[in-house]
């Protein structure tokens, strides 16, 4: 009788050590969960960032492309300028062109672009005020059209012989 109240007593013992561990499963889970949502949305903002570098570089890229051509464009306007000083000239020019790369070059993207920050709760779209909004936008160009045209029709005439 004595060892099945200490067996009863260790599978209680057991039955509560199990539950916590459940417990404490069921939190790990969770903050796992939770991990894994700021690790998407940190992804999300990582490759929005890498995008708007990529569209920085590209823009940065044009800039030079125009600033080269107008350089360009500059040295033949001075062909009528003596051959001797034409060689100075580029050189100036191109040396004025890589000073300007260099300065781009030196501009990091994250002083281009700024502190990033991301939130646990996402953005979620407001379908209805868009529906309302855009519903209320189609009412009025409707309207606006059928003033128009009712004017046209009503006017058609005078419109056309003034066009004459």
């Amino acid at each position: 009788a004595r060892t099945d109240l200490l067996l009863q007593a260790a599978r209680r013992e057991q039955a509560g050590r199990v539950g916590e561990l459940l417990g404490t499963v069921d939190r790990l889970a969770g903050r796992a969960a939770r991990g894994l949502v700021a690790a998407d949305s940190l992804r999300y903002g990582v490759k929005v960032v890498d995008l708007e570098i990529a569209a920085l570089r590209l823009e940065r890229e044009v800039d030079l492309a125009k600033k080269q051509a107008d350089i360009r464009q500059e040295i033949a306007d001075l062909n009528l300028t003596l051959e001797r000083d034409l060689p100075h000239q580029q050189a100036q020019f191109e040396a004025d062109l890589e000073g300007e790369r260099v300065r781009v070059a030196l501009l990091t993207p994250l002083e281009q672009i700024g502190r990033i920050s991301v939130t646990d709760r996402p953005v979620r779209p407001r379908k209805l005020r868009a529906t309302a909004i855009l519903t209320g936008l189609g009412l009025c160009s409707g309207l606006f059209l059928a003033l128009v045209r009712e004017y046209y029709r009503r006017n058609r005439e005078a419109i056309l012989a003034a066009g004459d």
